[in-house]
């Protein structure tokens, strides 16, 4: 079998399918152990253990209603994502 462990890009999109603005909004994902970022973009992070947790850049922190934000990074140490929890935390 091959044991060989790639970099994988993930790119999401949050959509704000409300009538109202969301103002800062947090997505939790809980990925494979030994799984590392090595660059993310339109948000910062913080990992503890195997979840991570990310936050908006200041440009797309508020979606307003109706529209959407993305981000994304690339993982480092799996061959595929494979996300066993997720969240996304809203204001």
């Amino acid at each position: 079998s091959d044991n060989t462990k790639n970099n994988v890009q993930f790119d999401a999109k949050i959509s704000n399918k409300t009538e109202n603005q969301v103002s800062d909004w947090k997505v939790e994902l809980t990925l494979p152990e030994g799984t590392d970022i090595i660059q993310a973009w339109n948000v910062s992070y913080i990992k503890e253990g195997n979840k991570f947790t990310f936050s908006p850049a200041t440009h797309n922190q508020k979606v307003t209603a109706g529209s959407d934000v993305t981000f994304g990074f690339i993982a480092s140490g799996i061959k595929d994502i494979k996300i066993s929890n997720s969240r996304i935390i809203t204001k």
